[in-house]
């Protein structure tokens, strides 16, 4: 739940890292809760079902909802730049929910049995 929760978080600090301004970072992180939402089914009906639950697979998955945001988003006017900084915004999303989500319970797995 807890990477559910801050992984959206990661493409606004992202823009505010970037560009410095506090209004588009905070318009991203509004977008980005949003099509956090609609990857949840994309996560329990595709990736766990799968069991495509590596790095990869899952910041592919984010770069895939990166790409479906940039066609809501931006409709079909954007450039092809804008669009590639979405896709790596969504796979930037995807890699701090696998490493929220798996590699921090694998840490706190370790810790408890040691």
């Amino acid at each position: 739940m807890l990477a559910f929760t801050l992984a959206p978080l990661a493409p606004a600090v992202a823009v505010m890292i970037r560009s410095g301004e506090v209004q588009a970072s905070v318009v991203v992180a509004l977008y980005a809760y949003y099509f956090s939402m609609l990857s949840v089914p994309v996560y329990l009906l595709v990736l766990r079902r799968r069991r495509w639950l590596g790095i990869g697979q899952v910041a592919c998955a984010g770069a895939v909802m990166g790409t479906v945001a940039g066609f809501f988003v931006f409709s079909f006017d954007a450039r092809v730049y804008e669009r590639l900084l979405l896709i790596a915004y969504g796979a930037l999303a995807g890699t701090v929910f696998w490493l929220i989500a798996f590699f921090g319970a694998k840490k706190s797995k370790e810790s408890i049995s040691a």
